[in-house]
């Protein structure tokens, strides 16, 4: 048998490294659990966060085939400058004036949503009309929509498919042009062209056709000093047509249709585009589809295109609003 080794005593100095690993043991553990825990919160919260992102911002396209006696475009006007809820039956107050006491302003929209901007096609006469302006009910709507900084208007002509003979519409667009000298107003104004009726197949004759008629509108007076041109093929066109314009209309059709094509993916896969040049107007949307459901739908489109006109309405639907008309702008600002 070996010797009996000798017997170790503990000093005080051990005791102490022993509780101090304790300590960083319990430390370590400590630090993994909230490890283990914060993440998971973090990401929950990004998720969340993430989920509720309407994604990227899109402008509210209005075609405003609505005749302006009084009070008609109230539910338009209503949207700028309401601090309430939408009411179809009150008449909203007069736009603020710039002379205004600041502690007189309401609450109105405008200030609530500065970064929404809406597009809005005015049609006084399948066109200008016939005369150098238009009649007196329009002379008074036109400069209270335009005093509106977010509100860009453009003046409606027509191509009948690049067939129209183009002096024909020349003269429509020099007509708008010449509303702010012809009235003495600078407020009756358009700042671009809706071209109605563009083709979608491609001919060497209507690609001219259409740039002659982009040209003229950036270089006249009248239009601003950046005028804004969308064409409307309703469909998807020749994607050598959307450089001649600053926007394209590749969808003009019911909710059910927009389903039916694979809603987005007709955008995604135009050929030479982005969601900058594309604009989409649907129409027809069931009454069911409304809370989640109309914000899931808003969210879907506005990832495609740059401006975006959706209502319920199956009928007179550019003459009208609907009754979601505010939810629509609403969830267009969120």
């Amino acid at each position: 048998m070996s010797a009996a080794a000798p017997e170790k005593h503990v000093s005080p100095r051990g005791c102490l490294k022993s509780r101090r690993s304790k300590l960083l043991a319990s430390l370590v553990v400590f630090i993994v659990i909230l490890a283990a825990v914060i993440p998971p919160v973090v990401v929950t919260s990004l998720r969340k966060k993430h989920n509720n992102s309407m994604g990227p911002k899109s402008k509210v396209f209005v075609p405003l085939y609505v005749y302006p006696a009084p009070g008609a475009w109230s539910p338009l006007e209503d949207v700028y400058v309401s601090p309430f809820p939408f009411s179809p039956e009150r008449t909203p107050p007069d736009p603020p004036s710039r002379f205004s006491k600041p502690n007189l302003i309401p609450s109105t929209r405008i200030s609530t949503h500065p970064d929404v901007n809406f597009t809005v096609v005015i049609n006084p006469g399948n066109g200008p009309g016939p005369n150098s302006l238009p009649d007196a009910n329009y002379t008074r709507e036109i400069p209270k929509l335009s005093a509106y900084s977010n509100v860009r208007l453009l003046g409606y002509v027509h191509t009948t498919y690049a067939q129209r003979n183009i002096s024909l519409v020349r003269k429509d667009i020099e007509t708008y042009a010449a509303w702010p000298k012809q009235s003495s107003n600078q407020s009756l104004a358009v700042r671009g062209i809706f071209f109605d009726e563009t083709p979608q197949a491609y001919s060497s004759h209507s690609l001219t056709y259409l740039q002659n008629l982009t040209d003229l509108v950036k270089g006249l007076d009248g239009l601003g000093s950046e005028p804004f041109v969308v064409h409307n093929p309703g469909a998807i066109p020749d994607s050598r047509y959307l450089d001649t314009a600053d926007s394209t209309v590749v969808f003009e059709e019911t909710y059910s249709t927009f389903q039916e094509r694979n809603g987005a993916k007709l955008f995604t896969a135009i050929p030479d585009s982005n969601r900058t040049q594309l604009c989409a107007v649907i129409h027809s949307v069931p009454d069911s589809v409304e809370g989640s459901d109309l914000r899931g739908f808003v969210k879907e489109v506005r990832k495609v295109a740059d401006e975006v006109f959706i209502t319920h309405l199956s009928t007179d639907y550019y003459a009208s609003f609907g009754t979601k008309w505010a939810e629509f702008v609403d969830l267009m600002a969120a």
